[in-house]
């Protein structure tokens, strides 16, 4: 629930983000040029883009594990091992644009302000600003709740892993008397 709306705030933050440096190019503000704009512009549509395809290829992927798992749980397929990967990978790269986004949208708000660029100010340009630091805490809360559980999941996954150790070694030491 919490992620689906932090998912569509950031959908929402994006478009906002486009809209205003679309308006920016269509009065030909000169003074917000620059190549920080572009990168902004791509980030933002990609950023929506990977709001629509990442979910449809989490369903995919736990689809394609879960057949696995009815099959044989102890061997994924090799599609899904692919499948896996390749969100992985994604989800890495993608974070590491959006640290770059963040240093990048700060530094162009930032240039906006000091050289006085009169046709990029105004109540948008504030607000991206604002919405710009909520989705900059969001990002890190995210993250951080994202490495607590990830830490937690390891050491559920240790203890359950050393009480199948303990049985296995009962277990021999069972066969070995016998």
């Amino acid at each position: 629930m919490i992620s689906t709306l932090i998912s569509l705030f950031v959908l929402a933050v994006n478009i906002f983000v486009l809209t205003y440096l679309s308006k920016l190019e269509q009065i030909g503000c000169k003074c917000a040029e620059g190549y920080k704009k572009t990168y902004i512009k791509v980030y933002a549509i990609t950023s929506i883009l990977n709001g629509i395809i990442v979910p449809i290829l989490a369903i995919l992927l736990l689809q394609m594990t879960m057949g696995d798992l009815a099959s044989d749980p102890s061997i994924p397929s090799f599609g899904a091992r692919i499948l896996s990967f390749a969100l992985f990978t994604w989800i890495v790269l993608f974070f590491v644009a959006t640290i770059i986004y963040f240093t990048f949208a700060f530094q162009y708000i930032a240039r906006l302000k000091n050289d006085d660029c009169g046709c990029s100010d105004g109540m948008m340009r504030d607000t991206w600003e604002t919405l710009l630091k909520i989705r900059t805490g969001l990002t890190v809360a995210t993250l951080l709740v994202g490495v607590f559980a990830v830490s937690q999941v390891g050491l559920l996954t240790s203890g359950m892993m050393g009480k199948e150790n303990k049985k296995k070694k009962m277990d021999k030491k069972k066969s070995k008397k016998k």
